[in-house]
């Protein structure tokens, strides 16, 4: 018995029914009008099919590769992209970053730098004798 051909039925691209509606129209929308047209579609499948249409005109209209791009704006010709040039920040002292002082100890080292060393080391001995009064009491 020979078999009989089914009655062939238009197939449905989803996608190029989701591209021919308009941008402006929301998912949801998008998957009423299709359901009214017998297309079964998802809100993520009209998410994903206007996100690639997006991508592949991107592709399409972007230049040759190797094409120089003429009048980047707020960049010198021939710089690169990253960071703006100026000063780079001060790096830890090791010492510092090991005990937590950072920029206390900085600050204590150009104290003594500028007082001098024997006007610190009187500081600093007026600084233990009044310490060790008040653990004594």
């Amino acid at each position: 018995m020979p078999k009989t051909k089914k009655a062939t039925t238009k197939s449905v691209n989803k996608s190029a029914f989701i591209r021919s509606q308009p941008a402006t129209l929301s998912a949801a929308d998008v998957v009423k009008k299709g359901k009214a047209e017998g297309i079964k579609l998802s809100i993520a499948q009209v998410y994903t099919a206007r996100a690639n249409a997006r991508r592949q005109a991107a592709k399409t209209s972007a230049p040759a590769q190797g094409t120089p791009v003429q009048g980047t704006p707020g960049r010198k010709p021939g710089r690169k992209p990253g960071r703006k040039p100026g000063p780079k920040p001060a790096a830890q002292a090791p010492q510092a970053a090991a005990t937590g002082g950072g920029n206390h100890e900085t600050h204590f080292m150009a104290l003594v730098l500028d007082l001098g060393l024997s006007k610190t080391e009187a500081l600093l001995e007026r600084v233990r004798t009044k310490l060790r009064s008040s653990l004594l009491g």
